[in-house]
């Protein structure tokens, strides 16, 4: 983000220059800053995603391979899904794509990011899927044409007005009658990683208000945005969602017809990732939901 304010500031002087000379000028010239402050910030996230493509196992808890259980996979098997198209939309390094291949008549692949897609190619160099470097914010040469949707953990823009874009135009390519299956983090779970954190805690701790502040710091509370659903991992910010908003965002873009339920991450793998473990308790988990576009 210094990035940005480096832009800022290079560009102070002229601003003040030409604030007082015309109010047309001035007007454009804000124009053209936002517009590469835009493209600055979608750079920086392709920039990130490229680094993660390198050594992706370690930088992502996988809704696919560290849950007890996938719900999403069920329900993709129980369809008569041989003669559907399907589109993965944010596939990173491929890892659903054997699946949709074998079970899908036609499929399709996008990430923006270069370096997932090199990956994804490189990975399933046997398979048909067709892929594609795009950003779901700008798929308007897919309308209407696939009969399902796939996006799992790839929703996690801060960017509010770029993530309801993304949903417009996840709805704008399906089918009517067509299907989105998706998997997104949940905000959730973080509050319930906090509250076991206090309770099991306080069974040996009397003062509650010591126990709220060491949860305060361990937790890293000041990481956490819990109204806008926004999570500070080391510096990169990532969106999740409460189960309402999944509702709301959704359904707001036209989807109707919603199934939500959990996808439940295994305890071991949530530690790996350097959250707190409560083995005996249920797991932390991801929602998954199902959707339809009217026909």
């Amino acid at each position: 983000m210094s990035q940005i304010f480096d832009l800022l500031q290079d560009m102070a002087c002229s601003l003040s220059q030409i604030i007082f000379h015309h109010k047309y000028y001035f007007n454009k010239y804000l124009s053209q800053l936002l517009y590469k402050i835009k493209i600055k910030i979608n750079k920086m996230d392709e920039q990130a995603w490229d680094k993660i493509s390198v050594d992706y196992y370690s930088e992502i808890l996988s809704p696919l391979k560290d849950c007890k259980h996938n719900p999403m996979i069920d329900d993709l098997s129980s369809l008569d899904s041989k003669k559907l198209s399907v589109i993965e939309l944010g596939c990173g390094i491929g890892d659903l794509i054997p699946f949709l291949d074998e079970n899908f008549e036609n499929v399709t692949a996008i990430d923006f990011s270069f370096e997932m897609i090199a990956q994804a190619k490189e990975r399933n160099s046997q398979r048909k899927t067709n892929f594609l470097v795009k950003d779901m914010t700008q798929m308007d040469d897919f309308d209407k044409q696939f009969d399902v949707a796939v996006a799992v953990n790839s929703i996690l823009t801060t960017d509010i007005t770029k993530m309801n874009q993304m949903i417009k135009e996840t709805y704008k390519i399906l089918k009517p009658g067509g299907k989105l299956f998706a998997i997104i983090p949940s905000m959730e779970s973080y509050i319930y990683q906090n509250m076991l954190f206090v309770d099991h805690k306080l069974e040996k701790e009397p003062s509650q208000k010591k126990v709220i502040m060491q949860a305060s710091k361990l937790l890293d509370h000041k990481s956490y945005d819990m109204f806008q659903g926004i999570i500070n991992f080391e510096g990169e910010e990532q969106k999740a969602f409460y189960r309402f908003e999944i509702i709301y965002r959704f359904e707001k873009a036209g989807f109707t017809n919603f199934k939500i339920e959990r996808v439940p991450y295994r305890w071991i793998k949530w530690k790996e990732a350097g959250h707190t473990y409560f083995p005996k308790e249920s797991p932390p988990w991801d929602w998954y939901f199902v959707c339809e576009k009217p026909k």
